[in-house]
């Protein structure tokens, strides 16, 4: 007998039908998998790293750069603290150097009558001549020492300007507002001097002791000259006669000292206020028997060489004038 075929059940098989698909087209673009996502986002994150450590460069440049100015800037601060320093010292010592009235005279360095000064430091030095110098004279001997308090001196010799100032009229041979009065002796001087300080009272004018002349001329130094023991270091720093045509020049035209004063070995020979006397290794012990002698330092116009040596000195009666001579002054306070 002939059986009817029976369809193939699909559980019988152990297969399953296929369900219907999507009827949507199908996307252009394929889809992304996660593998194929992530070297994109490992790019932006090494670029968004790659900024943030530029930004963390440029701060700490900006911070070191700043740093260093800062330093800088402390470094000159710090140099010019150092250099006020130094320098509020040197003035501290300066002054320590100077007592409280050297200092006020310090400050006074012009008269009304156009006279300038320098201040002469207190000190000691070796007055006279050794033996062995060459122009020497006896009575430069003994060299003794000499210790001395400040004062003040012209820096050059009194004008025929500043003469007629206090006495009206001039008595110089060679005429000319600003070459050393000359002509005047040593009691025509004192007559100056008295109408001076009755003029402009507080400074006692006077003429310099010899130890004085004689120590503001060195100026510290042991040479004949101050400028030295040669004959030819002498034109540098006075009129003398190997250079003055003779005649007197305007002061204050050569070479000063080291203490600033003028015309100390030259041009016009100028009066102290000493008399005249005798030397011995502890100084001045007598005056000249039955002499009232006045003595005059530094050489002159018509002078050599060796009167115009720091040590010389001559001697004349306060009466006497003549166009070789002046002065210059000195005062007290």
């Amino acid at each position: 007998m002939q059986s009817n075929p029976v369809e193939p059940s699909s559980q019988a098989s152990g297969t399953t039908k296929p369900e219907p698909t999507s009827s949507a087209p199908p996307s252009d673009q394929p889809s992304l998998t996660g593998e194929e996502k992530s070297p994109k986002k490992s790019k932006l994150l090494y670029a968004m790293i790659g900024v943030a450590g530029l930004a963390i460069l440029l701060v700490i440049v900006i911070i070191l750069v700043n740093s260093y100015k800062h330093q800088l800037a402390e470094r000159k601060h710090l140099a010019a603290l150092k250099f006020q320093l130094k320098q509020a010292e040197a003035e501290r010592l300066a002054e320590q150097t100077l007592t409280a009235e050297e200092r006020r005279l310090a400050e006074i360095t012009r008269n009304r009558v156009g006279m300038e000064f320098v201040i002469i430091p207190s000190g000691s030095f070796q007055m006279g001549s050794p033996s062995g110098e060459s122009g020497r004279d006896i009575d430069e001997g003994s060299q003794h020492r000499v210790t001395l308090r400040s004062f003040y001196m012209m820096t050059t010799e009194v004008t025929q300007k500043m003469w007629k100032a206090v006495m009206g009229d001039n008595p110089s041979n060679w005429k000319g507002d600003n070459l050393p009065v000359e002509n005047v002796s040593w009691n025509d001087i004192q007559g100056f001097l008295r109408k001076l300080n009755d003029r402009y009272p507080g400074h006692n004018y006077r003429l310099p002791t010899e130890a004085e002349w004689e120590y503001a001329c060195r100026a510290g130094t042991t040479t004949r000259f101050y400028s030295g023991n040669r004959d030819s270091d002498l034109s540098g720093v006075c009129w003398y006669k190997g250079n003055s045509g003779s005649k007197t020049h305007t002061v204050g035209q050569k070479r000063a000292n080291s203490w600033g004063l003028y015309d100390m070995h030259g041009n016009v020979s100028e009066w102290c206020q000493d008399q005249d006397c005798y030397w011995s290794s502890s100084g001045p012990v007598q005056n000249s028997p039955g002499r009232s002698y006045r003595v005059l330092r530094g050489g002159c116009w018509y002078n050599t060489t060796g009167p115009c040596r720091s040590a010389s000195r001559y001697r004349l009666p306060p009466g006497n004038s003549d166009d070789l001579y002046g002065f210059r002054v000195v005062y007290d306070d």
